[in-house]
């Protein structure tokens, strides 16, 4: 299981809303469920402007971003990405194949709830550009053919038992 997610950042890279911590994110989520990992936790939900605390004193990122002086919080893409994984793989989810065609700007993760049925897949589109896509249902027939927007993820869910 991986245990960690916060990057190192300097200053100039700490934007706020950047969408490449949120890609990196997704990617890392989707690489370590496909290479079976039972659960993914980021030690930060929410940190400060300046990327902390943290015990080793270094600066880092987090779907949070607390600004106490004004007293606002800043939901970060990471927010939104960790969404697509904890609103719909539940406990007792079965990682499954996902069968996607696309380019290589594509990655993807699936799985099963036996609990209800339902076979969710994560998509994500790296890429700089709308692509088509392809999803096999798991049969080899039905399919999900649709543009995904660039740097973009997607979370289907399918009342099918398998990704093909």
């Amino acid at each position: 299981m991986l245990s960690s997610a916060g990057w190192g950042i300097s200053r100039q890279e700490r934007v706020l809303g950047a969408w490449w911590n949120g890609e990196r994110y997704a990617s890392n989520m989707i690489d370590d469920f496909n290479h079976w990992s039972t659960g993914w936790v980021d030690w930060n939900m929410a940190l400060s402007m300046l990327g902390g605390p943290s015990w080793v004193g270094n600066s880092v990122t987090s779907p949070i971003i607390v600004d106490k002086d004004s007293g606002e919080f800043f939901k970060q893409p990471m927010y939104y990405v960790m969404g697509h994984f904890s609103k719909y793989i539940k406990r007792g989810s079965v990682r499954i194949y996902s069968g996607i065609s696309g380019s290589q700007n594509f990655k993807s993760v699936a799985f099963h709830r036996p609990n209800d049925n339902i076979s969710i897949i994560v998509l994500l589109n790296s890429g700089d550009s709308t692509e088509a896509v392809s999803v096999d249902l798991g049969n080899s027939v039905d399919f999900i053919n649709f543009d995904m927007t660039e740097k973009s993820v997607v979370t289907i869910l399918s009342n099918k038992p398998t990704f093909g």
